[in-house]
């Protein structure tokens, strides 16, 4: 299967389910909401690629009453270039949705994926999608984690949302077992959402 398309997760969770601070919903995008999305789009980052919401059905996850993700294409593609890159032993920060355990299981050159899950209740609702030979999911705090001596990675995605500083203290945790480290704290805008990102996230989030 295409990594890309591997990454579309909705038919494999629940339509709605929540444990503790953790509740994944779907986000039905209807045409005007799609239309509005590609306006903004093209107002606010006339350099992006592709529509970022089109009409659909999506799943959303929120912990803690705060978006955390979705499977549409304006979060999937900004993984685009790690899973191109991504080969043999892999560490993730967050399982969120599964989205990239799936893209990645996908490629032929990942030979393992390490998932670093802070919320059980996340491992409970998403866990059971991502069961697979050569993913782990562990339940550990990625700032605090350290891996068996010995263990080494040859890529790491270290998002654990939009804010450079916890990213840059990620990077500085994880370097020392961790090859190539995503994303570049430096690349990830110091600031708040522009209006084109807010109107996605309130209204995934409102969704769920």
């Amino acid at each position: 299967m295409d990594p890309l398309a591997a990454m579309r997760v909705a038919h494999r969770l629940p339509r709605r389910a929540a444990a503790g601070p953790a509740r994944i919903g779907r986000w039905v995008v209807d045409e005007a909401t799609a239309a509005t999305a590609l306006t903004l789009q093209r107002l606010f980052a006339p350099g992006a690629e592709g529509h970022p919401l089109p009409m659909g059905e999506y799943a959303v996850l929120v912990v803690d009453g705060a978006y955390s993700m979705c499977d549409a294409p304006f979060t999937l593609r900004n993984y685009g270039p790690f899973l191109d890159a991504a080969e043999g032993d892999v560490l993730l920060t967050g399982l969120g949705l599964g989205c990239l355990v799936h893209g990645l299981v996908a490629r032929p050159a990942v030979r393992s994926v390490t998932v670093l899950e802070i919320h059980p209740e996340v491992i409970g609702l998403v866990g059971p999608s991502v069961r697979h030979p050569a993913v782990e999911v562990v339940r550990a705090d990625a700032l605090a984690w350290r891996p068996p001596a010995g263990r080494r990675f040859d890529h790491a995605m270290l998002d654990l949302g939009d804010d450079r500083r916890l990213v840059a203290r990620l990077v500085a945790h994880h370097a020392g077992w961790a090859d190539a480290l995503w994303p570049d704290p430096e690349g990830i805008p110091d600031g708040p959402l522009t209006p084109d990102l807010r109107f996605l996230v309130d209204r995934a989030r409102a969704a769920a």
